[in-house]
């Protein structure tokens, strides 16, 4: 076989292309390489609903078997953490609190459909602890945020029908739960803590006795719910919604109404809950529960036990898949199928059917193969400009009989080869884009092949004026350098052969090695050339010495072999059907291994990243960058070189933490002088304005607390911030409302008076709509806003048909009757107090409500246990000196149950800054500070 000669062509294409450079400048500095893991693109169906937004403003979401956490100011992936085996289900934030353990910690929960439960510490990249009952997946799970020194605990629902606490630091189980019915999902009650509700298939779950201290005692209050279709005479009242005429029809078919488990089982009563996508509380308005199904979300209040509002899904549009309460307003987002929270790289389509395979030809372009999966065959090779996005097909007027195999560049970019299966090998000129040579078709088929790498070690050994030279010449006119590849046959025997310019010429054919069997797989680097079989032999030639000597991995059929950069560095990656090794060749010691699936999934491809970073291609569609001992695929998240600063106080380190905190309370006293790289960092990403406001002395203390605990990502702090914005506002007299802080309708009951009487108000209006103005949540809702001429007049309206008629009419003559006389009023709280002590509270207090002796009421109602209720009697209906006293004995309350924090903004809504300043000494010595110079006042 003769040399073959061809022209070469100009160095730029017909359209305009820049051929890739034979050598190209490395950048002055590399990027350092740690490793890390680049998330793909297809995600499984297990992964929906498996994405976490924290309060510290990072996003965090499952990505098949790895967790990806985003900035979404920067829209960068600041972490990756790898550790699941079986697809990620659920992924939640710890939640701040006031204790320092947890207030500035980036804590995630994952969870897989394995029933595996991983804690990580994001910042630093690694698992702290796994925990697991049982094999199934993880149903649902919440960490434990509304009790005192219990940001640790995580409550996970393990199928079918238990609840687990979770003591994340030590692995324990703190106890365990099980009910009778299958547990989908849950959600805590935002407004009390004691409280849990449960998905299940066919009905819903209420617990009110949730502790940390032992489990649930009985099984829950279960609810069916039922479909009731309304005759067309019907009474039924209808509530006006987001969308009011469509809703009213809806509403006037269909009343959900939730009833006790005395009524027939779930088949006979038609209970539609298997369809329910989510459950979840209302995070701004108390006692609603939101059920979101495929086409519409239903409000029920659990208080009237009805449905009181719906919103359906656009006729025209796609279904909902999720629904967002918001907290301090009064709003709802949801999410359909047809939205989706991406955060996604530009992403390159050059080709109209799959890719098979890539080869980098310089740092800016690429050769590419692909093929339909199906039909006639078609190959497609693709030269693409990744400047430009310019795409070249050298090959496409080739009929082709063969499938290509692979594609391979040589050392100094100057050429490259096509393979295919029974089909001649092609050896092309990289810069010009042109063939060289096919072999014959006698030669047998390739079983692999290899580019020498020596002459690219002498290349770039020559002196520095004529590299300088070379590096200035077009690609056209520069020198050329003889390069070589071997191949081998399926028999075993090598095939040598140079390339230089346009000459090919043979070389040597080396016979076959008896103790080898067929070689699908080729490494060569300097002295050294590695050839592995079909058994998993890798057998290591010594070409100076022209040795050879065989080792044994016992890991079957070597797919590819891949030596690490870098001068003297012979670690080789070792890739198996069942995982990957890296073997150093000059000790024939193996260095560390994966197998899969025991400790990663699926590998397609490997290669090296760094002379020490084995880089991973999986199957689930993500590049994972290693350490040399394969154990990870995380990094510090310090030690990540974004292209913008993520500046996130749960990313810095404590001391940064710490000065940052310091500053933002001092900073009227001057421009930031620490030497703390994070503090400046997440400085120069806030906005002038915003900087200004914080230098200026005049900035309220309690204001510039609140703005520091948001910007630091402090839930639980910001939050007492908030409340004490408020009332230290109202304390200091001022009067317009638009200077004072809002304070939002989740805070309830912490509300002023005033305000959340306003919001009794609305409820009640709401409830008036669906509930007969004579029932009687109705009249003792109205008592309790002083209401009781109108619930006089509602009792009187009884219909005399009905079992209540007698009982309405002596109630609405107790209520007409006012405030008594002496006689009178001694008989009235008489009878009051024997009401409530034979069980029947609430009518007993009403009567003391309306006899005048609404603090009497309110202490009644407490010694009964039912301390919420209490404070909802003296926020509607005592002055605010008598108000006070009832909620400072409920904040007692809490703080022996271990409520502290909420104890504190307790005390805060009634004025009691210097006990609040007690509480907070411990916890937060700028509020402590703040407090006790009012108090002092």
């Amino acid at each position: 076989m003769g040399p073959v000669s061809t022209e070469r062509q100009s160095g730029v294409s017909a359209m305009g292309v820049e051929r890739p450079a034979v050598e190209q400048a490395l950048p002055a500095r590399l990027p350092h390489i740690v490793p890390r893991t680049i998330p793909g693109g297809m995600l499984h169906a297990d992964a929906r609903g498996a994405m976490d937004w924290g309060w510290q403003g990072l996003l965090a979401y499952g990505c098949n078997y790895t967790v990806v956490v985003v900035d979404p100011l920067t829209q960068q992936v600041v972490q990756t953490l790898d550790k699941h085996k079986a697809f990620i289900t659920k992924v939640k934030w710890q939640r701040s609190q006031l204790d320092a353990r947890f207030s500035y910690r980036a804590v995630l929960a994952t969870a897989d459909s394995a029933g595996h439960i991983v804690i990580w510490d994001v910042r630093e990249g690694f698992f702290t602890m796994v925990l697991q009952d049982g094999g199934r997946p993880i149903a649902d799970m919440s960490w434990v945020y509304h009790v005192d020194g219990c940001g640790h605990l995580l409550l996970a629902a393990h199928p079918p029908s238990s609840l687990v606490l979770w003591d994340t630091d030590s692995g324990n189980k703190i106890w365990k739960k099980t009910f009778t019915e299958q547990i989908v999902s849950f959600d805590f009650d935002p407004f009390d803590p004691r409280k849990l509700a449960l998905l299940c298939p066919n009905a819903l779950l209420f617990v009110d006795d949730f502790t940390v201290g032992k489990c649930p005692a009985g099984s829950g209050s279960k609810f069916y719910l039922s479909s009731i279709r309304g005759s067309p005479g019907s009474s039924t009242p209808v509530t006006p919604t987001y969308e009011e005429k469509s809703t009213r029809d809806k509403l006037k078919k269909k009343v959900l109404d939730l009833v006790t488990g005395d009524l027939p089982g779930p088949e006979e009563t038609g209970a539609s809950l298997q369809d329910c996508l989510q459950m979840c509380y209302h995070r701004a308005r108390r006692h609603l529960l939101l059920l979101l199904y495929g086409r519409e979300l239903l409000l029920l209040d659990l208080q009237l036990l009805q449905a009181v509002a719906t919103v359906p899904a656009d006729k025209s549009g796609s279904p909902f898949t999720q629904v967002l309460s918001c907290c301090r307003s009064d709003a709802l987002f949801t999410v359909c199928e047809s939205g989706a929270a991406t955060l996604r790289a530009a992403e390159l389509a050059v080709h109209g059917c799959p890719v098979r395979g890539i080869e980098w030809c310089s740092l800016t372009a690429l050769l590419s193969f692909a093929r339909p999966a199906a039909g006639p065959l078609r190959n497609e090779l693709l030269f693409t400009d990744l400047r430009t996005g310019q795409s070249v097909a050298p090959r496409q007027e080739r009929a082709d009989t063969q499938p290509i195999a692979a594609v391979r560049v040589s050392h100094l970019k100057q050429y490259f080869i096509v393979t295919f299966g029974e089909q001649p090998t092609e050896l092309w000129d990289l810069a010009s884009l042109t063939p060289l040579r096919t072999l014959p078709g006698k030669f047998p088929p390739l079983t692999a092949l290899e580019w020498s790498p020596v002459h690219s070690v002498r290349r770039r050994a020559q002196s520095g004026a004529d590299a300088d030279a070379d590096a200035d010449a077009e690609p056209a006119d520069r020198p050329q350098v003889k390069e070589h590849f071997v191949f081998t046959d399926p028999a075993g025997q090598m095939y040598h052969f140079s390339v230089e310019g346009s000459q090919v010429r043979d070389g040597t054919r080396i016979p076959a090695d008896p103790g080898v069997s067929t070689v699908v797989g080729i490494a060569w680097k300097g002295d050294q050339l590695i050839l592995g079989d079909i058994e998993g032999q890798l057998c290591i030639w010594d070409l100076s010495s022209k040795l050879a000597h065989t080792v044994a991995t016992h890991r079957g059929a070597v797919k590819k072999l891949k030596f690490a950069p870098g001068r003297g560095n012979m670690k080789l990656l070792v890739l198996f059907a069942d995982g990957v090794d890296i073997w150093d060749t000059r000790t024939d010691q193996r260095i560390s291994q994966l197998r899969s699936p025991r400790d990663v999934i699926r590998i397609l491809d490997c290669d090296w990243a760094a002379s020490d970073k084995p880089v991973l291609l999986t199957a689930d569609n993500c590049v994972r960058v290693f350490d040399l001992n394969m154990s990870t695929s995380s990094s510090p998240t310090d030690m990540y070189q974004n292209k913008a600063a993520v500046c996130h106080p749960c990313l810095m380190s404590l001391g940064s933490v710490s000065a940052l905190e310091q500053y933002l309370f001092s900073a009227s006293d001057g421009p930031y002088t620490g030497d703390d790289q994070g503090v400046r960092d997440f400085l120069l990403t806030l906005p002038a304005g915003l900087l200004a406001w914080l230098a200026d002395e005049r900035s309220p203390p309690a204001e510039r607390g609140l703005v520091a605990a948001q910007l630091l990502g402090n839930e639980s702090s910001s939050r007492l911030w908030r409340v004490a914005c408020h009332y230290l506002s109202r304390h200091a007299g001022s009067q317009d409302d638009e200077k004072q802080p809002y304070i939002g309708l989740d805070f309830d009951l912490l509300c002023d008076s005033e305000t959340y009487k306003a919001h009794a108000q609305e409820r009640l209006a709401v409830r008036l709509a669906h509930l007969p103005s004579a029932s009687d949540d109705a009249t003792r809702q109205m008592i309790l806003l002083g209401q009781t001429e109108r619930a006089a007049q509602a009792l009187l309206e009884t219909e005399p048909s009905d079992p209540s008629f007698y009982t309405n009419c002596l109630k609405a003559c107790v209520l007409a009757s006012g405030s008594l006389g002496s006689d009178g009023g001694g008989v009235a709280k008489l009878v009051a107090t024997s009401l409530i002590a034979a069980g029947h509270v609430y009518k007993g207090v009403e009567i003391l409500c309306v006899i005048g002796q609404t603090l009497d009421g309110c202490r009644y109602l407490q010694s009964s246990g039912l301390w919420e209720e209490a404070v909802v009697l003296a926020r509607c209906s005592l002055p605010p000196g008598q108000a006070a006293q009832v909620i400072g004995k409920h904040a007692d309350h809490l703080i022996a149950i271990g409520r502290e924090r909420e104890a504190v903004l307790f005390l805060l809504s009634t004025g009691h800054f210097r006990r609040a300043a007690e509480l907070v000494r411990r916890r937060d010595n700028a509020l402590h500070a703040v407090l006790e110079s009012v108090a002092d006042r």
